[in-house]
């Protein structure tokens, strides 16, 4: 007997506020791979496990959604860029979330 195994892929999600485990079965994955792979800013929908203090997002949708990195600044440092080169959500990204010096 030829039993296929799945094992999930783990996605740790963070901000300002915490973390969150987000499990992503194999057909999942394979469904919204795109996202998952370059994704700048995840949407993700699914069900809610909570063991303790342990929470995990099971997921069933993943959205990249870097459209809505415009408006997360709040301070107008995120508008849309005028040059065409601006405009990838990695360059997006930096102007929102600059790095941090951790030394």
């Amino acid at each position: 007997m030829n039993r296929r195994t799945y094992s999930p892929t783990f996605v740790t999600l963070e901000d300002e506020t915490g973390s969150a485990n987000i499990v992503v079965w194999e057909h999942v994955f394979e469904r919204f791979r795109g996202a998952v792979m370059t994704g700048r800013l995840l949407r993700v929908s699914g069900r809610l496990q909570i063991e303790g203090k342990v929470v995990h997002l099971v997921a069933a949708r993943i959205e990249d959604c870097p459209s809505l990195l415009y408006g997360l600044a709040g301070d107008g440092q995120a508008t849309k860029p005028s040059r065409a080169s601006d405009r990838h959500p990695r360059h997006i990204a930096k102007r929102v979330f600059p790095s941090r010096d951790f030394r």
